[in-house]
Order: C-alpha cells, then structure tokens, then sequence
C-alpha cells in the first residue's frame, strides 16, 4: 500500500514521469469518464484520479505502520496523509537497505 495522494499537486508533480503529465494526465484522463467511452480501463486516469473511500481523518480501522526508505514513493510524500490520521496511532519504521 501506498500513502500518496494524487489530488496534491506536489505529490502529481513528483510522481508523474514530467512536469506536462503531472499538470494535464489527470483531468485529460478523466474526460473519458464523462462519454459512451467511460467503460474503456484506463487504470492510470483512475489512479490520478482516485480518492478513497475512507479519508484519512476518518481513517479508525486500524493502527498504521509505514515501513520506509521505499524506492517508489519517498516519505516526504506520505507525511500529508499520514498526518492527516489521528485517530489511531501511526507509526514509522525507517528500513535500511
């Protein structure tokens, strides 16, 4: 599981493969939503504009461990929703290696 949230702008910016798609790809892929192509898969315009069911600050199922240093998503960017859960504990474990 990951802890990024694609509606943050710093988070698209530093996830996108450039600057464009970060800016354009998520609303230029959910155009399609909104047309008789909505039932084509398009997994990359789901997760660019994916918001989850639960936010995190209703988020009590739970305690959360993040197990870092993570090559695919850097902490820096799983502080702004882990910072959001306060209402179970949360928990960081830097991994070496």
């Amino acid at each position: 599981m990951t802890f990024l949230d694609q509606r943050l702008q710093q988070v698209r910016d530093e996830t996108a493969h450039d600057r464009i798609a970060a800016r354009l790809g998520g609303p230029l892929m959910g155009l399609p939503a909104r047309t008789p192509a909505a039932g084509l898969k398009c997994p990359m315009g789901r997760y660019m504009n994916y918001a989850p069911s639960v936010e995190p600050e209703d988020f009590d199922a739970c305690p959360v461990l993040l197990t870092a240093e993570d090559r695919w998503t850097p902490h820096h960017l799983s502080v702004p929703v882990l910072s959001r859960i306060t209402k179970v504990p949360v928990d960081t474990v830097m991994l070496d290696n």
